[in-house]
């Protein structure tokens, strides 16, 4: 999360605010795509982003979603800011826009390590 933080900052924005909410539904994804073994913005239950938001009672305006397997928080993070400016996994972290995070990590049994992050900004939001 710090290290979210400060690439969140470094590009002109404000802090990412953390919100109990989309962490729980950043958890709950990465449960069902590690239970499922498939990286998939789609749940196993057919769910969209915005619909696990909704189960959450997360008020978003804008949200997106990164997802990475890689043991570490840092691999992650390298991965994602290792696409050109305008890659959306890097956009999630640099977009002004976004004011909010969620993070989840689960471990499956073979264990590798499922990330997900959540972004967004709630509805009415500057």
């Amino acid at each position: 999360m710090t290290l979210v933080n400060e690439l969140h900052t470094q590009a002109g924005c404000q802090p990412f605010g953390r919100d109990q909410r989309l962490d729980t539904a950043a958890q709950a994804h990465a449960a069902d795509i590690a239970a499922a073994s498939r990286i998939d913005h789609v749940g196993s239950d057919g769910s969209t982003l915005q619909q696990r938001l909704n189960r959450v009672t997360y008020p978003y305006g804008r949200a997106s979603e990164s997802i990475a397997v890689y043991r570490l928080p840092e691999q992650v993070i390298a991965m994602w800011m290792d696409e050109p400016p305008d890659g959306p996994h890097r956009r999630n972290i640099t977009d002004c826009a976004y004011g909010e995070v969620g993070i989840g990590l689960a471990v499956d049994a073979k264990g590798r390590h499922w990330w997900v992050m959540d972004v967004a900004n709630q509805r009415g939001a500057p």
